[in-house]
């Protein structure tokens, strides 16, 4: 993703105004993965768009593609770090633990997933500088 100052800029004001949004007056980590995720979400959606105009309808249904792979990918994201601020206040974990976990844990609303789907949501995550993944494929928040 190419970032600008004004780029930035609306980064820091969808981050404020999530924050706001849940009656908070500090903006924690969550707020900003998640205004970079829509500031993905919406340059993704703007590509798509655009190729999709030379192609009719064909382009309308990429873009329904995308959009339902994202919500996914919030799923399982979200997943990741439930388990591990579950697991007392972990600041690493390894793929293969994180797999385990979400499939043991019945409360979490992201189902089945497995090592192949999680290791691409990590992949998006770790090009947006939100995770970190090391040689030993232990996941770090950054």
């Amino acid at each position: 993703m190419y970032v600008t100052p004004r780029t930035l800029l609306a980064i820091i004001r969808l981050s404020q105004a999530m924050a706001k949004l849940s009656f908070r007056e500090k903006v924690n980590q969550a707020d900003v993965d998640e205004a970079i995720k829509l500031m993905d979400f919406s340059i993704r959606s703007l590509r798509t768009l655009k190729a999709g105009e030379a192609s009719g309808s064909k382009g309308r249904l990429a873009a329904d593609k995308q959009f339902k792979s994202n919500d996914r990918m919030s799923l399982v994201i979200d997943a990741v770090r439930a388990v591990m601020k579950d697991g007392e206040n972990l600041v690493q974990m390894k793929v293969g633990e994180i797999v385990r976990a979400i499939s043991k844990n019945r409360m979490l609303s992201v189902g089945q997933v497995d090592r192949e789907e999680l290791m691409q949501v990590l992949k998006v995550y770790k090009n947006l500088s939100i995770i970190y993944i090391d040689d030993d494929e232990n996941v770090i928040f950054i």
